[in-house]
């Protein structure tokens, strides 16, 4: 598998992996050094993070098409093994989707929405239910300030930019309370994810919107390609609007998604 990646990796075009349009606290990777960084890092970590869904997907797929072999199985333990190879393959799904959108929106092909108005307390409720199941939704706390407005947004991709804003906070924060913040203010529709996690230094938050770059690469760090917050920045920027991150090593992180109201919100008469 490894060696698979190794081969595909390679075959991407310098200069794509140069391209680095993302927010104002970026800077774009120009030193040879920094590529070969990104291969190395891609190819560590995706050949890890797609072998561990692919062996659960092959181990009870095959479990369910030899049963004999293990003294047969039953209906119920059946249904739990085929949960678990679709959940697996919608992992899998998620990763591919990822990185295709990270692709066209550094290319220049751009991202395809399909708008509609939508409210922000919506958006915040169905991140919230796209989450894993077994999340500890518990610990998040919503503070919505309702307006009667409603943003005019692809409703599925923002959602799993939101989506993808809350896992992080959630993995980086621990037995700790994530706070989601909403409200229309100076033309803008503003969300905030704020977590008293382990934080960023400003080293990492030069880096945090490179894809794979991770903030703890070490062999115990949470598990993760490194995509979460480039897919989220680039669904957010095809929205025509930007995500900023303040960060303090040890206190936390707060990531604001702000989408401009003037760029074909509509009012919704049911407010």
């Amino acid at each position: 598998m490894a060696a698979h990646i190794a081969k595909v990796i390679h075959h991407i075009p310098a200069k794509e992996l140069k391209r680095r349009q993302i927010s104002s606290i970026s800077k774009e990777l120009t030193h040879p050094d920094d590529l070969e960084r990104l291969k190395r890092e891609f190819i560590s970590t995706a050949s890890h993070e797609l072998c561990t869904p692919l062996t659960s997907i092959l181990g009870f797929s095959e479990l369910l098409m030899n049963p004999e072999n293990y003294g047969g199985i039953a209906a119920e333990r059946q249904r739990e093994f085929l949960e678990i190879i679709y959940e697996k393959a919608r992992d899998l799904m998620d990763i591919v989707d990822a990185l295709l959108i990270l692709a066209h929106s550094r290319s220049g092909i751009g991202v395809c929405l399909n708008r509609e108005a939508c409210s922000i307390e919506t958006l915040v409720e169905e991140a919230l239910a796209a989450l894993p199941g077994t999340t500890d939704k518990q610990r998040i706390e919503v503070h919505l300030v309702e307006g009667g407005t409603s943003i005019w947004i692809d409703r599925k991709k923002l959602g799993r930019a939101l989506t993808a804003l809350l896992a992080n906070a959630l993995k980086f924060a621990p037995d700790r309370v994530v706070r989601v913040r909403g409200e229309c203010s100076g033309g803008r529709s503003l969300i905030a994810v704020e977590d008293d996690g382990i934080g960023m230094s400003p080293q990492d938050l030069k880096k945090i919107f490179q894809p794979f770059f991770r903030v703890d690469a070490s062999s115990t760090a949470a598990a993760g390609l490194g995509l979460g917050l480039p897919f989220a920045n680039a669904l957010v920027e095809a929205h025509g609007g930007d995500l900023s991150i303040k960060s303090t090593p040890g206190a936390g992180t707060t990531v604001t998604l702000s989408i401009p109201l003037t760029s074909g919100s509509k009012r919704n008469r049911n407010h």
